[in-house]
């Protein structure tokens, strides 16, 4: 019996030893960090379930999750096709872009679920209202001279950093998009050259 509470005592001791030498486990201090997010939608859910979930602090996280951010950056998209003449440029991607914004946002906007504009600011109601000529302040399309003047007010008047281009859209054939594309790179953006920042 008299083994048996040595045994005890000494499982005992041992920890309370290691305890007494090293010190009882303190916790690490959180590294505090900011998360911005700029909507308020599902797709901000993920960083609200993580932090109500533990997950942040499980991974030495203090975590702020603040709403309203304004970016330095400010990309936008487009959809582009250039050609040697505008004309050219419009007949093979007119009907690409009025196919794509009639059939799809036009007829959603009809319907109320996604509201679409012309260039005018009238909201569609009928997808029939959908034509190239009224919506063609949304594309650059043309010869690379009216890109140039359309990334460049962008940047001046909207102040767009970055223009994520989209370039072969749906009903252009392949070649199109890929002569279009070289035409672009070729001729629009050495136009703007990347600027550092001192």
């Amino acid at each position: 019996m008299r083994a048996l509470s040595s045994r005890c005592l000494f499982r005992f001791l041992i920890p309370a030893a290691v305890v007494l030498l090293i010190g009882w486990p303190r916790a690490q201090a959180l590294q505090k960090i900011t998360i911005n997010y700029p909507t308020r939608s599902g797709a901000s859910w993920p960083l609200y379930i993580a932090k109500d979930g533990g997950y942040y602090q499980k991974y030495g996280l203090d975590v702020e999750l603040k709403f309203g951010v304004h970016p330095t950056e400010r990309p936008a998209m487009r959809e582009v096709f250039v050609a040697e003449t505008r004309e050219e440029a419009e007949r093979i991607a007119a009907p690409a872009v009025t196919h794509l914004f009639k059939e799809l946002y036009g007829k959603r906007s009809a319907k109320g679920e996604r509201a679409l504009t012309s260039d005018t600011g009238e909201v569609v109601s009928d997808h029939e209202q959908v034509d190239f000529a009224n919506f063609k302040q949304r594309y650059i399309i043309g010869t690379p001279d009216d890109a140039c003047e359309a990334v460049a007010q962008m940047r001046d008047e909207l102040g767009t950093t970055e223009l994520h281009c989209w370039m072969h859209m749906p009903g252009i054939a392949g070649e199109d998009a890929m002569r279009s594309a070289r035409l672009f790179a070729r001729e629009v953006i050495p136009a703007f050259p990347e600027t550092k920042e001192a």
